[in-house]
């Protein structure tokens, strides 16, 4: 079970735990796998959040780090840094509205060299694949943030969708693709309004059409 402590000195092995870190003392290396790096799938442009979302984000989307044992053992300014795993989209997101000694809770693992190139892959894969949105949940999404008031109002707290180029934005959506993909749902809703109203059902029918005898 994960446990949550503020000692950030955990010796390796132990299990993992949230630990509160400064975002100074977290050592961001070059992807162990260049092709990231060069492909651009981290894109310095991101979407931007509220104040509101960066301590949600934490644990929906959690910074793993394990001990910065890449470092020289001779350089004692590293002696409380910790290297970036896996989380690298929620770091990035942090590091544009928070100051470098801002303390961000991260979850420590104790992992050697060898072992971080997995949990960086797996980071990837979630990041890319688990999570990307086809363009119909992309469609759902902005009609759900245009046309929703209680989704929209909830979201609102965390990403800005003012107004509709700030959606499209936040959808990596055009103004032209965000303006069919409301109109689909539109013309969508009207179908299946029309469909319910011509359906018959014979339900209660026999109860009404009852003889007694």
């Amino acid at each position: 079970m994960v446990g949550m402590t503020a000692d950030s000195n955990l010796a390796e092995g132990k299990e993992p735990r949230f630990i509160r870190l400064r975002l100074d003392q977290i050592h961001v290396p070059r992807s162990a796998f260049r092709w990231i790096d060069d492909a651009g799938f981290y894109p310095m442009s991101v979407p931007s959040v509220t104040q509101q979302a960066l301590p949600i984000l934490q644990f929906i989307q959690p910074i793993l780090v394990s001990s910065g044992h890449n470092y020289p053992s001779r350089d004692s300014s590293k002696k409380n840094s910790y290297t970036l795993v896996a989380g690298r989209r929620t770091f990035q997101l942090l590091l544009e509205q928070l100051t470098r000694k801002s303390k961000i809770w991260v979850i420590h693992i104790g992992l050697d060299e060898s072992e971080t190139n997995s949990w960086e892959a797996m980071d990837i894969l979630s990041s890319m694949l688990l999570r990307r949105p086809d363009d119909e949940t992309k469609t759902l999404i902005a009609a759900a943030l245009y046309k929703d008031d209680d989704f929209s109002a909830s979201s609102g707290n965390f990403v800005d969708i003012s107004n509709t180029h700030k959606i499209s934005s936040l959808l990596g959506m055009s103004r032209a693709t965000f303006n069919r993909a409301i109109k689909s749902v539109d013309e969508m809703a009207l179908k299946k309004a029309k469909t319910a109203a011509e359906a018959k059902t014979t339900l209660g029918i026999a109860d009404d059409d009852l003889v007694d005898e």
